[in-house]
């Protein structure tokens, strides 16, 4: 731990933080060097002006909170020692989830952002189209998703009754969660949503913290996995306690008309390879992707180790990255990513694409990181808690690179896999900060990684962003187009800030990492000869805030369109989730984007891909519905935004002459065209690249 610092026992509390700071300032160092460059990435994003923008979020934090200042005042009079860290409560100022989606079906994303008790949530819907610009209002009480006394922490959504429009799923902190139904717009063109009472999701007093949608059992109606953690009145479940404070994860099946049924024993999903019997796990994030290209839906979800010794050093490990294998049926086998000593960590997001153009789904891991344990004192093994990518084999197995120049990483929440510039490789980027205990964990100024060239190597963007979040710890992250320009935003949403009155402090450690000039943390209790005491400093509310890519490249925008109950044979849910979709430019390298119906950390990126072209002009669009359909479509240009439909005809099936392929073939595109789903150009544009495809593949 931190040394007592001399000298403090005369000050005045009315002085507490100024002099405090001065002297912890002293005491490990003052300032930061300069954070390298990288003048040659086109990835650049813009912070709006929130006034601007229409975005008064401020988050209320939790009921925990009132237990922390507790804690503070009490410092004052009996200062705390490293004893008293399991007592703090976890999270107090809530988990700030937030989705981008298009719930008003206009053809523009919104945002929806969960909020503490006290205060609304947010629908901020999107007046890009009208406006010209990016301006949004806040709908939230309109349209019936406010939930004001509810400590709403994570969000995903999806059409779960197949009516054409998403609804959206709200978790609760200690209380039950709200599934909200969308019920298509009203006479003044605004968004209604309904709460949708026993519905079977409300999951009891769970402390649920992620939601992923997907169909794990192709019946074309989509299903929801809860990942859960624990009651965060204290640290225990991380320092005392490895097992039997945590709650267990939930799967509910869709049995159709919004009501569901609890699968979570029957599945398999509780059944982990590496942990005894009716263990239960920290779960920060999950997401329902088909990792193994196979068809199906399968589970990924992150786990927290906590403080706990790994197996490497005599424990146990808990915090793992679990792949849990879908046979076809809704039935899931556990098969977690544990390639080293090194495997468990305190995972905190999941993110997914094609980091290697290779045409199998990698897995970014966004974790504690390797600069907050030695804040603390403890000893500490570089890379035990570092984020990473690991790159698929295509059967459900992965390969571990190396970090390469990154050599240690910060701390992340919520992070995306995706083309950020457009240029035809992915690129990734993580955010987060975490309030633990007697510090602000306060290292992460806002990650982008850029992607040499579709090989291992990354590199840091240290101009990515124009804002430093080292003063906005970030929870939740999701991406979206919304200024319609092909080229993906960004979202946060934070839970608290620093204020300037509290100091960004080196960490006692350097590795030669690009990330050694900005890892910081904030005491926000300080040191004296009797133990640690407040600063005096309150943190502030979190906000929101949109990050306007400013690329240059060029690309694309696919939305998919699942046909079940709309065309014979379509099996898929409307919104396409669970679509596998590849794209390869013209003489260029394919990559992969999956689907997705929730992933990051608490949130939801828009349920479309975003491709770039590089140099290239056009490019072919591939999608791999789940149930195994393949559908093609040719000549896609730079700047166009897609809605690709499923046409239940597979280019690539064997066992298909030419008549019957175009017999399926025709009629769909007939039945889609008459419902005004595609127009009659689109029609002839998807008949003839289908023909292509078929006579291609035979």
């Amino acid at each position: 731990m931190w040394q007592p610092l001399p000298g403090r026992e005369s000050h005045p509390i009315q002085r507490r933080t100024a002099l405090a700071c001065s002297l912890v300032v002293a005491a490990w160092g003052i300032g930061f060097a300069a954070p390298p460059s990288h003048a040659q990435s086109d990835i650049r994003f813009e912070t709006l002006d929130n006034a601007t923008a229409g975005l008064d979020y401020l988050r209320a934090p939790s009921p925990r909170l009132g237990r922390l200042q507790a804690l503070e005042q009490g410092s004052l009079t009996q200062p705390l020692g490293p004893n008293d860290l399991p007592l703090f409560p976890g999270r107090v100022f809530g988990i700030a989830g937030l989705v981008v989606f298009d719930p008003d079906l206009d053809g523009d994303l919104d945002l929806f952002v969960t909020n503490g008790p006290g205060r609304a949530n947010s629908l901020f819907i999107n007046q890009w189209l009208p406006a010209g610009s990016l301006r949004f209002e806040d709908h939230g009480s309109e349209a019936g998703v406010a939930a004001t006394e509810m400590e709403g922490s994570g969000a995903c959504y999806g059409d779960l009754d197949n009516d054409g429009d998403p609804d959206l799923l709200v978790l609760g902190m200690n209380e039950p969660n709200r599934l909200f139904e969308n019920r298509g717009n009203a006479a003044d063109g605004q968004v209604v949503f309904e709460q949708v009472t026993f519905s079977g999701l409300e999951g009891g007093d769970s402390p649920s913290t992620s939601c992923a949608i997907g169909d794990i059992d192709g019946d074309g109606l989509l299903d929801v996995f809860i990942g859960n953690n624990w009651d965060q009145s204290s640290l225990l479940a991380i320092f005392v306690e490895p097992f039997a404070l945590s709650l267990p994860n939930e799967l509910y099946r869709n049995e159709g008309g919004l009501r569901f049924g609890d699968v979570s024993e029957s599945s398999g999903i509780r059944a982990f390879a590496t942990l005894p019997p009716g263990a239960s796990t920290l779960t920060w994030s999950a997401s329902l992707v088909d990792i193994d290209l196979d068809g199906d839906q399968d589970l990924v979800h992150a786990d927290d180790q906590g403080a706990f010794p790994n197996a490497r050093d005599g424990g146990i490990d808990r915090g793992l990255l679990h792949v849990f294998l879908n046979d076809g049926s809704g039935h899931f086998t556990d098969n977690p990513i544990i390639l080293d000593a090194q495997a468990a960590g305190s995972w905190m997001g999941v993110g997914f694409g094609d980091l290697d153009c290779d045409g199998t789904i990698d897995i970014l891991g966004s974790n504690f990181g390797d600069y907050g344990i030695p804040v603390f004192g403890a000893p500490y093994t570089l890379g035990d808690q570092q984020t990473r990518w690991f790159l698929g084999n295509g059967d459900g197995s992965f390969t571990q690179p190396g970090p390469g120049d990154l050599v240690a990483s910060v701390f992340g929440w919520g992070n995306a896999i995706a083309d950020l510039d457009l240029d035809g490789d992915q690129d990734m980027l993580y955010l987060g900060g975490l309030l633990i205990g007697l510090v602000a964990l306060t290292d992460n100024p806002g990650t982008v990684l850029e992607n040499i060239d579709c090989g291992t190597r990354f590199e840091r963007v240290a101009t990515a962003f124009t804002s430093d979040f080292r003063r906005r710890p970030v929870s939740g992250v999701a991406i979206g187009d919304l200024d319609r320009d092909q080229r993906p935003d960004v979202v946060t949403a934070s839970s608290f800030e620093v204020p300037e009155a509290l100091p960004l402090l080196p960490p006692p450690v350097a590795y030669g990492s690009p990330f050694d000039a900005v890892a910081a943390f904030t005491p926000v209790f300080v040191p004296t000869p009797a133990g640690f005491v407040w600063s005096g400093v309150d943190l502030a509310s979190g906000r929101l805030e949109i990050e306007r890519n400013a690329s240059t490249g060029r690309g694309i925008t696919v939305r998919t369109l699942g046909t079940v109950g709309l065309l014979e044979g379509g099996r898929n849910n409307r919104d396409g989730i669970g679509a596998v979709l590849s794209f390869r430019p013209h003489r260029g390298r394919a990559v992969l984007v999956p689907i997705q119906g929730g992933s990051s950390h608490a949130s939801q990126h828009a349920d479309e891909a975003y491709f770039g072209l590089g140099n290239a002009r056009f490019g072919t669009l591939e999608v791999l519905w789940p149930g195994g359909v393949r559908n093609r479509l040719y000549g896609v240009r730079a700047g166009e935004t897609l809605r690709m439909p499923e046409i239940p005809c597979s280019f690539d099936d064997p066992t298909r002459t030419l008549g019957g392929y175009l017999g399926c073939v025709l009629p769909s595109l007939g039945r889609l065209r008459r419902l005004g789903l595609i127009s009659h150009r689109e029609s002839g544009r998807l008949f003839v690249s289908a023909l292509r495809a078929f006579l291609a593949s035979h």
